[in-house]
């Protein structure tokens, strides 16, 4: 029975290595001998080989090579370079993944894969001076005597030296260069000669992976050509909708104006018809007619009809008639003409268009709260406020204070028909941080155009704000929120360490 036993224990040992020992990775590429150590053991990697966690890698003058790991993380590494394999995982069903390198020495490309979209916290790359953090998918680093250059050729990374304990992100395009002699990380633009030797040394001719550095810059001109173009399509469109808006608005000034003229044409003209259709009859036709015919016919029939009726009548015939007579023609109904065109029509037009709906230097008078219940969402940024390390930052992890990212955004909803918490699902938008969003809710102050704002959902913190225009189309305001983590210490207690912060001035803007 004691034997048995043993066997089974045995069975279990070696089982429990091979599953901690498993295949991470295999050799897609390779030129010259590549010498693997693992377990003590040294042996030369063919390109049918496997390799497993905490192998170390050596190349030679004239090796190289490329690896494909399970999670589709490609690394090459050049020639005279040092890799081990220090932590890896890849467990996707249960997102239970992890990858550690060390990049001791030499020529390194690495394209990050999957556990970089999962979980970029847990891809951890490491020197003899720094650790890289990954927030995008291309990283270069040429690591010599007492010099270490580290590019960003896609995406982006954080690099934190051990010995200065400084952070800096560095953007694609750019690089920073690590030597005992660094008190501050400085980043500064590669230039095209930066890369070409470290590409002729981990590149390979027949290779059937991905391995050109140049094509980053292909990629990004087709970018940028690409945002050119719908940036030029967006600029006529906007041009072209302003175009017609305006000639919309002018037409239908143009058509109120004419309406309003026919009106004030046509009424003046049939008063004035009314009073010549009664002149004729009794003085311009009938004084000729009238001698004849009205002294021996008219005169009985004139007296009754003449003095109730006529009398009235001949009065505003002889005076008050002739003076509007010669009024409509000159003054009457050339006045009401040249006033409904110059001054009712266009002095209304003029002033809510040039005054009240574009200016957003002007808070919102109290008058629109109290009468509007629409619903509108707002979205903005902190582009135009600069840096700042008291007023206008932001702070992730461990991280020093850095500007804010300009696309970092911040949105809201304004139900102005609720009578309280008119403001929900407020978000500060920290993708370029690898975070999710700092949430926040708020009220509306009817009284002085303000709104106050609060955290929500893990976020702590307030803000406020004033509405601008007379639609309440801007909100110019500022924020300082923060989201923390928890963490379990070995006393069972637990310690709160900042996750992100960020404080400053936005501006936001009402969506269409």
């Amino acid at each position: 029975m004691s034997t048995l036993y043993k066997k089974i224990i045995l069975l279990l040992v070696l089982f429990i290595t091979s599953v901690a020992y498993a295949n991470v990775a295999k050799v897609v590429a390779l030129q010259g001998k590549v010498n693997v150590i693992r377990d003590g053991k040294s042996f030369f990697i063919t390109k049918v080989s496997k390799i497993e966690k905490k192998d170390q890698i050596e190349t030679t003058k004239n090796s190289k090579l490329q690896l494909l790991f399970e999670d589709k993380t490609i690394i090459s590494i050049g020639n005279n370079s040092i890799f081990k394999v220090n932590e890896y995982l890849f467990d996707e069903k249960n997102k239970n993944v992890k990858a550690e390198f060390s990049m001791f020495k030499g020529v390194f490309r690495t394209i990050t894969g999957k556990i970089g979209k999962i979980a970029p916290k847990k891809f951890i790359l490491k020197t003899k001076t720094a650790s890289i953090g990954i927030r995008g998918t291309q990283i270069i680093m040429n690591i010599q005597n007492n010099k270490e250059d580290i590019f960003c050729t896609e995406g982006k990374i954080y690099v934190k030296g051990f010995k200065t304990k400084r952070g800096v992100m560095i953007s694609e395009g750019n690089f920073v260069t690590i030597n005992p002699a660094n008190i501050k990380l400085k980043v500064k633009k590669i230039k095209k000669n930066d890369l070409y030797k470290i590409n002729q040394n981990i590149s390979f001719s027949s290779n059937i992976l991905i391995d050109d550095i140049s094509l980053t810059k292909k990629k990004e001109q087709g970018q940028k050509k690409e945002q050119g173009q719908k940036k030029e399509q967006g600029q006529k469109k906007e041009q072209g909708q302003k175009k017609e808006q305006g000639q919309k608005k002018e037409q239908g000034q143009k058509k109120e104006q004419t309406k309003q003229k026919i009106v004030n044409q046509s009424s003046i003209k049939k008063i004035y018809n009314e009073k010549i259709n009664n002149k004729p009859d009794n003085q311009p036709e009938n004084k000729p007619e009238n001698k004849p015919e009205n002294k021996p016919e008219n005169k009985p029939e004139n007296k009754p009809d003449n003095q109730p009726e006529n009398k009235p009548e001949n009065k505003p015939d002889n005076q008050p008639e002739n003076k509007p007579e010669n009024k409509p023609d000159n003054k009457p109904e050339n006045k009401p003409d040249n006033k409904p065109d110059n001054q009712p029509d266009n002095q209304p037009d003029n002033q809510p268009d040039n005054q009240p709906d574009n200016s957003t230097n002007t808070k919102t008078l109290k008058d629109y709260f109290n009468y509007n219940n629409s619903q509108s969402t707002y979205k903005g940024n902190f582009n135009n406020n600069s840096y700042h390390k008291d007023k206008q930052y932001i702070k992730t992890s461990d991280e020093d204070k850095h500007e804010i990212h300009q696309n970092t955004g911040i949105e809201m909803n304004i139900d102005l028909g609720a009578k309280t918490n008119e403001i929900s699902q407020g978000k500060v938008n920290l993708n370029e941080y690898n975070q999710d969003y700092l949430n926040f809710k708020g009220s509306v102050n009817r009284n002085n155009s303000s709104l106050n704002l609060k955290g929500e959902k893990g976020t702590t913190g307030s803000g406020s704000g004033t509405f601008y225009g007379a639609g309440a189309n801007k909100i110019k305001g500022n924020i300082d929120f923060e989201k923390k983590d928890f963490v379990k210490n070995k006393t069972s207690t637990y310690n709160d360490t900042t996750d992100v912060k960020i404080k400053g001035k936005f501006e936001a803007n009402k969506q269409p």
